[in-house]
């Protein structure tokens, strides 16, 4: 489904906001990037998908994680009405990152 600028843009506030549900973190220094039409099937591929890849730097616990994914689900639910077993979302766990010329090492 192709979303409206504006669409794209409340969605990616909503995520942003979302990672409040992870102690530690902060919108502020959340990057959420929005691909909106692109060509993408999860299972059938008329219907509508979304996916959602989460790089962290350190971790969270299970219970935290289904806390944001319970809150972007709502937000893509909301924003691009796809339904929520049609949004696949993992997190990878860094214990380094890098930001301009420094590599942080937790």
């Amino acid at each position: 489904k192709e979303l409206t600028v504006e669409q794209c843009q409340e969605l990616r506030e909503k995520v942003a906001a979302s990672v409040v549900k992870i102690p530690g973190k902060a919108p502020a220094g959340t990057m959420v990037k929005v691909q909106a039409g692109c060509i993408m099937a999860m299972g059938d591929p008329e219907l509508p998908c979304a996916s959602v890849c989460v790089d962290m730097i350190g971790a969270a616990s299970v219970e935290d994680k289904s806390a944001f994914c319970a809150a972007t689900a709502q937000a893509l639910m909301e924003v691009a009405d796809i339904p929520a077993n049609r949004i696949y979302q993992t997190f990878h766990e860094l214990p380094d990152w890098g930001l301009g010329d420094k590599c942080v090492t937790l």
